[in-house]
């Protein structure tokens, strides 16, 4: 017989073992039913992440512009710090997301892999996400700043 700190420890690995094991079903479900190749938060994360990319590269063309016909400022070498951070975040993201795509006609060893990277890479992502929150701040209020 068990003593009870280890039946809870036994139980709770169990119910661990079982939550994982869901999570890797729910999105190799998801991912074979995806015309895409990806799951829907994962293609949300690119949608967003792109656009913020892009975004990011227009406004540090456009102020390396704008500084090219004055003397640089703090804020421009604050702003293109910022941007920089923006772009190679954005970049390492866009990376990331597609590694967890699958390929047209894999097979369901290829598929089940793709689904325990994507959960295993969730937390990672959303702390990605987090930080580029943070970039998109930064960019917004050194636009408002400019615009004063």
């Amino acid at each position: 017989m068990l003593d009870p700190v280890t039946a809870l420890a036994v139980v709770t690995s169990v119910v661990q073992f079982v939550d994982f094991s869901s999570k890797v079903i729910s999105k190799a479900v998801e991912l074979s039913r995806s015309a895409n190749g990806t799951t829907q938060d994962a293609s949300n994360y690119e949608i967003v992440t792109r656009d913020l990319l892009r975004l990011s590269e227009g406004l540090r063309e456009r102020a390396a512009a704008s500084s090219a016909e004055r003397p640089k400022t703090e804020a421009d070498q604050a702003l293109n710090d910022v941007c920089n951070g923006c772009i190679s975040l954005s970049e390492t993201m866009l990376e990331g997301l597609e590694g967890l795509k699958v390929q047209d006609g894999a097979g369901k060893i290829s598929l089940f892999g793709r689904a325990v990277k994507s959960v295993w890479s969730r937390s990672e992502l959303k702390e990605m996400a987090l930080q580029l929150a943070t970039y998109r701040e930064q960019l917004e209020l050194h636009v408002l700043v400019s615009l004063r």
